[in-house]
């Protein structure tokens, strides 16, 4: 698992390196270095990500599981409400998403 990790950061880099202006790639760097626990450098993509694309319920997620990981409850919950307040159009990946989230919390999954 780390090697996909690993991959998927070296990847979402590259990706961020060849066109920064797109939040997209940010969005999936922020989610790479979340899945390999690098929750700050997370956080600072998802946040890039979030001044390039605008709310959007994904990038609130992770970012509200982030700081969760590195016990800012206030912050966290801070983005876990805009996830929710901002939950437009859900995907199947983003109801997993959701489910993971809101798991974080001791809610139950809708």
């Amino acid at each position: 698992m780390k090697t996909l990790q690993a991959l998927a950061l070296k990847w979402s880099q590259a990706a961020v390196e060849e066109d920064p202006q797109h939040g997209y790639k940010w969005n999936t760097l922020g989610v790479a270095y979340y899945r390999a626990g690098k929750l700050d450098e997370a956080i600072e993509a998802l946040k890039k990500s979030l001044e390039l694309q605008g709310d959007n319920c994904c990038d609130h997620r992770f970012l509200a599981m982030a700081y969760h990981g590195l016990g800012n409850e206030a912050e966290s919950r801070r983005w876990y409400k805009a996830a929710q307040a901002s939950e437009e159009m859900e995907t199947e990946e983003l109801r997993r998403f959701r489910v993971e989230a809101r798991a974080l919390f001791g809610e139950q999954a809708s």
